[in-house]
């Protein structure tokens, strides 16, 4: 739906905000700035908890000689994978993992040689410096750490990356929203609650800022779920192998 359409559907139908003056200017309670600064909030929000919307293509991350660490765009909020073209995913690790990295030049391992281990191809990459445990705290940027360090060989190398973002935030009438279509009209109802929530006599209203919460959160706990469904690999069952064993 464009921000036109979400706009009249949450004033209209959600908020039943209409004006009864036959003339003059409208005499609508919530101005169209602050619904369209909800909406933004709403869809931001909604997308973030929920991890809905993740792009169909890679993104292109470049490497640099000796650069371990590099910030991601500040609308994107997990790396899925990252690979090089044409070959398989990088290892996707956690930053205590990498104490365990073998080292490809060394004939034996010293856990206290891995910040000088030489750089080379990178093969795991890890973002856990900047999760955080709420999920209702603003994140930082993505600050993704290769490993090894890029060579010179890899300098300028591309690699591609799956990402879950942020949608655009909506500025202009005819913007459509990048939330799937099925929760597009359930995501308004955060920006009905934050409407209701706005301490005036004639549009506060806790009861209805509630109803509309819950909503909201039963929307987005249907499609984190739906999410995780489609992330998540079939698992296979195999019996009379080593007694019992499962295989993905």
């Amino acid at each position: 739906m464009k921000l036109s359409e979400l706009l009249t559907e949450l004033r209209q139908n959600v908020l039943g905000d209409r004006s009864d003056r036959i003339e003059g200017t409208p005499d609508y309670l919530w101005s169209e700035d602050t619904l369209t600064r909800y909406i933004n909030d709403a869809q931001r929000r909604f997308a973030r908890r929920s991890l809905i919307l993740r792009d169909k293509n890679y993104q292109s991350l470049t490497l640099q000689t000796d650069v371990a660490e590099y910030t991601l765009d500040p609308q994107v909020i997990a790396v899925i994978s990252a690979k090089f073209d044409g070959e398989g995913d990088l290892h996707r690790i956690g930053h205590s993992i990498f104490q365990m990295e073998r080292g490809t030049d060394f004939a034996y391992w010293d856990p206290n040689s891995v910040a000088q281990a030489n750089p080379g191809k990178p093969g795991s990459f890890s973002t856990d410096e900047t999760l955080v445990a709420d999920e209702d705290v603003t994140l930082k940027q993505i600050v993704m750490t290769v490993y090894p360090k890029p060579s010179s060989d890899y300098n300028n190398k591309q690699l591609l990356l799956r990402l879950v973002r942020l949608p655009e935030k909506l500025t202009k009438s005819d913007q459509s929203c990048e939330l799937p279509e099925d929760y597009q009209l359930e995501m308004l109802s955060w920006a009905a609650h934050l409407a209701f929530m706005v301490p005036d006599r004639d549009t506060h209203n806790l009861d209805l800022a509630r109803y509309h919460a819950d909503k909201f959160d039963a929307a987005v706990k249907s499609a984190r779920l739906e999410t995780m469904r489609k992330l998540q690999p079939p698992t296979g069952f195999g019996f009379g192998r080593s007694g019992w064993a499962y295989s993905r």
